[in-house]
């Protein structure tokens, strides 16, 4: 069984840098699209985010990641074994 690992998406998975925007999520970060892809090979991958869930499915469907995904949340999930934060 994988275990969860918690991954949030402003500042880690993309290039947020404090100019927050409502309706427009920043570029996925140079390298994580491979991150991605191996941390799934060992993990249940938890995006975390307070952004809307419809706007961050389409920025992990447009960044070809949304299948690596287990789910999205806005709350810290006790189960994770891991958090990656910025």
């Amino acid at each position: 069984m994988k275990r969860i690992i918690s991954i949030v998406l402003d500042g880690v998975l993309n290039t947020y840098n404090g100019q927050y925007n409502a309706a427009n999520i920043p570029m996925i970060k140079q390298g994580d699209i491979e991150f991605i892809q191996k941390l799934s090979e060992n993990y249940k991958i938890e995006i975390f985010t307070t952004r809307n869930k419809k706007l961050v499915k389409k920025w992990l469907k447009s960044n070809l990641i949304e299948k690596y995904i287990y789910q999205i949340s806005n709350k810290k999930n006790p189960f994770s074994g891991i958090f990656l934060d910025d």
